[in-house]
């Protein structure tokens, strides 16, 4: 019997140190697997969780449960000093300690050597606990690849980077590579996803975009849901979402996963941690258009972004012509605004859809239409909204870091006239999730359910006033107006399962500094 309850087993075993082995403490609890080399052992009984931080033994090693990735019994070669003995291999994530990586996972490897029984109990032990805190976590992957992301080496990054990791994981996955526009609607459209447990897109913004929605649109198929109506809450994919970055621009990895290195998102993926995002409806009138995870934009971010989109043959190259096109697309567009203000009170009353973050909303169930807008219009730049996802988009400055996370809100900026390196300012903080970018008087920024955009008095052959940016992509309405509601924890995304510590540091910091 241990005096600490929380203990689940300790094992005495010994641990390879460079060509020789050292007696070492093995102790496994709900949350950390720790161990320590036999003269510090004693020191993981100190704390009031019997378990030392890191820096405080130098000989001590404590990991997440759920950062273990694998572990392998085998026998111990006869050609060694310990032949007779069993060894067991541990990998596990790492965070990478320098400070300009902190965010990233890198992948490492331990070996303990003892008894059979011993290694066994620890390894069986340690998989029990793994199931019960990451319970999500994927044995069977379809991984979609789209080739022509990246300037054609999306798939050669994900085989390069993701694929061993996944394989190591004993991950199975049905690897399928896009062979035209929309082909991720074909392969989703028919797919058995009682055969996998999440659906990886491999390639950029757009690629990401595009398997989201299809995955949606299978779901909601299939409960006989109609998309076409504006006030009907999507239902829950039974799958989990998950991105590799392959693409040229890659912004959503860093909302989701703090990190744009592949084999980082790829740990990541692998240990399965998932959260609930929101999802955004756009409509026009009773017509869908699609969903959205990220961001929409209307007006001057629209059409500068239109110009990337003509551009992506010069890669990540062409966002550094974004200042400049900013300067030379502005223009002011009469427009009126609706949008339903959301409860600053309460995050989970915020929401627009009635199954406030359970695992899947009530089939067909439709948001409620007794809603009170409000209204505003007058000459503006543009319109732009985020989504704010489980993860701060950038582990020195989180943007919006003192908004609760995936809260259920959207955040609405109207751009009114301004100077133009004011606004090439904002944008270029913007870029950079630098959350002071806000701090200006040419914004009028709101916290909303939803929003409705109107281009007053257009000309008939004025596209730009039918044209939306959602998540990186290009979106046509078909008239010059469009509908845009938040869904509460609607798709189950894999993200990183220290997100909270990390943004939580970070507030710290700044508050250190203010004192």
């Amino acid at each position: 019997m241990y005096s600490n309850p929380t203990v689940v087993v300790e094992k005495q075993l010994k641990i390879e140190h460079g060509k020789d082995s050292k007696d070492c403490r093995v102790v496994l609890t709900k949350e950390w697997l720790t161990w320590a080399l036999e003269e510090n052992s004693g020191a993981v009984d100190k704390g009031p969780k019997d378990i030392p931080p890191l820096s405080a033994y130098s000989d001590i090693v404590r990991v997440r449960v759920s950062w273990v990735l694998k572990t392998d019994v085998s026998q111990v070669s006869e050609e060694s000093d310990d032949q007779g003995q069993s060894k067991l291999d541990v990998h596990y994530a790492v965070r990478i300690s320098k400070p300009e990586h902190r965010s990233d996972l890198s992948l490492t490897k331990i070996t303990f050597l003892g008894t059979k029984e011993a290694c066994e109990d620890i390894s069986q032990a340690v998989k029990e606990e793994i199931s019960q805190r990451v319970p999500r976590r994927p044995k069977s992957l379809l991984v979609i690849i789209n080739p022509a992301s990246g300037k054609g080496s999306a798939e050669q990054v994900y085989r390069k980077h993701g694929a061993p990791i996944f394989e190591l994981c004993g991950i199975k996955t049905d690897v399928q590579v896009t062979k035209r526009a929309k082909h991720s609607d074909e392969i989703l459209d028919k797919y058995d996803l009682t055969t996998i447990d999440g659906v990886v897109a491999v390639g950029g913004d757009g690629t990401l975009t595009e398997v989201v929605n299809a995955l949606l649109k299978r779901t909601m198929k299939d409960a006989g849901i109609d998309e076409n109506d504006p006030d009907v809450v999507p239902k829950t994919p039974s799958v989990t979402c998950g991105m590799f970055p392959g693409g040229s621009a890659n912004g959503n990895p860093l909302y989701v996963g703090y990190s744009k290195q592949p084999s980082s998102i790829a740990i990541m993926i692998a240990i399965g941690h998932s959260e609930m995002l929101d999802v955004m409806t756009i409509h026009c009138g009773k017509q869908f258009l699609a969903y959205g995870l990220l961001m929409l934009g209307y007006g001057q971010m629209a059409r500068v972004m239109g110009i990337m989109e003509d551009n992506r043959w010069a890669g990540p190259a062409r966002y550094l012509a974004l200042p400049f096109c900013l300067l030379l697309k502005r223009k002011l567009v009469n427009l009126e605004v609706e949008y339903l203000p959301a409860d600053t009170t309460s995050s989970e009353s915020s929401s627009t859809t009635p199954n406030q973050g359970t695992a899947s909303p009530v089939e067909g169930a439709t948001c409620n239409s007794d809603l009170s807008w409000k209204k505003v219009s007058g000459m503006y730049l543009g319109v732009d909204a985020v989504s704010i996802h489980p993860s701060a988009p950038n582990y020195d400055k989180p943007f919006f870091a003192h908004q609760a996370i995936n809260d259920g809100k959207l955040r609405l900026w109207l751009s009114k006239e301004c100077g133009r390196m004011e606004q090439v300012s904002f944008f270029n903080k913007l870029k950079k999730y630098d959350h002071t970018a806000f701090d200006v008087n040419f914004l009028e920024c709101y916290e909303v359910k939803a929003f409705k955009i109107r281009a007053v008095n257009p000309k008939p052959d004025d596209k730009a006033s039918r044209l939306l940016i959602w998540d990186g992509d290009m979106l046509q309405s078909p008239e010059p107006h469009a509908e845009i509601r938040n869904h509460h924890h609607i798709v189950h995304f894999f993200t990183r399962d220290d997100g909270e510590e990390l943004r939580q540091a970070y507030l710290a910091k700044v508050q250190a500094e203010k004192s």
